[in-house]
C-alpha cells in the first residue's frame, strides 16, 4: 500500500511538471512574432524593419538602434539570416 502511495505521489508530480514545461513552452512559441523595439536588447539573428524591410543582423546580444535606412523603431525576427 505504501508503495503504492508512493507511486502515485510520483505520478502526479510529473504530470504537473509536464503541463508547467507545456505552458512555459507556448509563449516562447510565439516568441518568433513578437516585435522588437530600437533601445531594446536582442540576441543574435536577424531583424526586419517594420516600415521599410531593411534586415539588421546581429551576432551577438546587442541594444537595437533605429533602422540605418528609414530610422523605423518596430522590427520583426526573421527565421533565417541573409
Amino acid at each position: 500500500m505504501l508503495e503504492d502511495r508512493i507511486l502515485d505521489f510520483f505520478q502526479r508530480g510529473v504530470d504537473q511538471s509536464r503541463l508547467d514545461l507545456l505552458a512555459f513552452e507556448e509563449p516562447v512559441a510565439g516568441a518568433e512574432l513578437a516585435e522588437y523595439r530600437s533601445g531594446e536588447i536582442t540576441g543574435p539573428g536577424t531583424l526586419q524593419c517594420e516600415q521599410c524591410g531593411e534586415l539588421m543582423v546581429f551576432h551577438a546580444p546587442t541594444a537595437i538602434a533605429p533602422c540605418s535606412a528609414c530610422g523605423g523603431t518596430v522590427f520583426m525576427r526573421v527565421g533565417e539570416e541573409p
